[in-house]
């Protein structure tokens, strides 16, 4: 949270994120962030829990991976696209404490929750909450993301990421690529796997510009032009995808 807010504060009027028909300021995202943080620090307390995310990802999925970090509880992002019994699942292994959903996955987060899992409608939250960072400290070794494994073989497993392994990633792809705020960096990984939140703190982390592309809806011939329209500069992708992209 203290990067973020660093570059928050160093690029505030730049880009965060852009989709398709929005487009979110550093100030702009890092207000919304702490209006959710505090709104959840006021509901939960700073004990440490897992917190669910279930939205597509959006601005508003951003918007909440920041709030709840800066609320320094622990994030799971759950994917819509998730077979039910993988979500359900996923919730009561974290032991989520609660579930943040939009308004358009309120209904599908009814099936999810488990009986001690909280619902949260994450558009009726936050919204008259101060917009100052929350100002938690943040242990580096303290548990920030849980990330599960696909399960295709057994049971899927959580994988705990610190918040020093989240600015480690976050570093090697700034050096590793030189990223810099004039950067914008294509998201074709959902951000319920590791390499989703990699490239998205990546971005986040060093004052670029996170161009999210929802390839299950717009389609492998479409990423070309998106790429040009956008001016992306950097662009993440698996070796499957890729040969189909090339294809194009």
């Amino acid at each position: 949270p203290a990067r973020f807010e660093k570059i928050a504060d160093q690029y505030s009027h730049r880009p965060a994120v852009r989709t398709a028909d929005q487009t979110l300021t550093y100030q702009d995202l890092n207000r919304a962030a702490n209006r959710l943080a505090h709104a959840i620090i006021a509901q939960r307390g700073t004990t440490q829990e897992t917190i669910a995310l279930l939205m597509e990802q959006g601005v508003s999925l951003f918007v909440a991976i920041m709030g709840v970090l800066k609320a320094g509880k622990i994030c799971l992002v759950l994917d819509p696209s998730f077979p039910k019994d993988r979500g359900a699942f996923l919730l009561r292994d974290s032991q989520a404490s609660l579930l943040l959903a939009d308004a358009e996955h309120s209904y599908l987060a009814e099936q999810l929750a488990h009986h001690n899992c909280g619902l949260v409608n994450m558009d009726q939250l936050g919204c008259t909450a101060s917009s100052d960072n929350p100002g938690l400290p943040v242990a580096p070794q303290g548990l920030a993301f849980l990330i599960y494994t696909s399960g295709s073989t057994e049971k899927p497993k959580g994988v705990m990421q610190t918040h020093a392994n989240l600015l480690h990633d976050g570093l090697i792809y700034c050096n590793g690529l030189h990223i810099c705020a004039d950067d914008r960096i294509a998201l074709l990984y959902s951000c319920s796997v590791s390499q989703g939140m990699k490239i998205t703190l990546a971005a986040l982390l060093n004052g670029a510009t996170l161009c999210p592309f929802d390839i299950r809806q717009r389609g492998v011939a479409q990423i070309a032009d998106w790429l040009l329209r956008e001016e992306v500069t950097i662009f993440f992708s698996g070796p499957v995808l890729f040969h189909q992209f090339v294809a194009t």
